[in-house]
């Protein structure tokens, strides 16, 4: 309710210059003047409150066109120029805001010093897929119930150079590291409770009090299933 309520606000300023007979421009450019003066101001508002002003500029702009209609109807058609600069500019930073809005939120989150470490876990991630690593989301089970905090969701990482198979938890930003040769099973998991294609890969002894399902893609399933030590034939 309240958000309508800023939107009417922003409505009933365009408007209400539009229907007051007591003003009456006497150029074109003071219709400009106007314009640019409101866009500057809700530009500086914006930095500091952008979803306030997303919504009080969306009833600016809705306003704004109002009273493109309605000032040549009252006899002074020069702040039509003005009018229809703050409907655009108006939708524009609307449009905007809904950019600063999820900025600021993400530079609020980054204020947490996990939160930074979990970002720069991801962005590693990121550079990780770019040079051929396979990715998939997965889940870190515990097998000791006193080892409650190795548990939980995050990011299975395979490098491509015959490195360790790392998962990163999340929120925590926790990092397991274990290195191939420990890797006893990868199964895939048929279970109707858990998605299709999720696969379990569990450890020799030396890691055994954990886990790992995941649930790559189809595409890299079968490069995750090769990491199962092949089985030695008898002789």
């Amino acid at each position: 309710m309240g958000k309508w309520l800023i939107f009417l606000w922003g409505v009933v300023v365009p408007f209400g210059m539009a229907v007051d007979g007591e003003v009456r421009p006497e150029s074109w450019t003071d219709g400009l003047v106007m314009a640019f003066g409101f866009l500057v101001i809700l530009g500086i508002v914006m930095l500091f409150a952008p979803r306030f002003t997303g919504m009080w500029a969306m009833g600016f702009a809705a306003g704004s066109a109002l009273a493109l209609i309605i000032s040549p109807i009252k006899g002074y058609p020069m702040l039509d120029i003005g009018f229809g600069v703050q409907a655009l500019g108006g939708w524009g930073l609307a449009a905007l805001s809904a950019v600063v809005w999820e900025r600021k939120k993400e530079r609020d989150w980054l204020k947490d010093p996990k939160n930074r470490k979990l970002r720069a876990s991801f962005d590693e991630i990121g550079r990780e897929i770019e040079r051929g690593a396979l990715i998939a989301a997965g889940e870190a089970h515990s097998m000791m119930v006193n080892s409650s905090g190795m548990a939980g969701r995050g990011v299975a990482r395979l490098e491509p150079d015959g490195g360790p198979l790392k998962f990163i938890l999340t929120p925590s930003g926790r990092c397991h590291t274990i290195d191939r040769r420990f890797i006893k099973n990868v199964d895939l998991v048929e279970d109707e409770e858990t998605p299709a294609g999720t696969l379990m890969i569990q450890f020799t002894p030396t890691v055994s009090l954990l886990g790992i399902s995941i649930t790559p893609t189809d595409g890299d399933r079968e490069k995750w299933l090769a990491l199962a030590p092949k089985e030695e034939s008898s002789s």
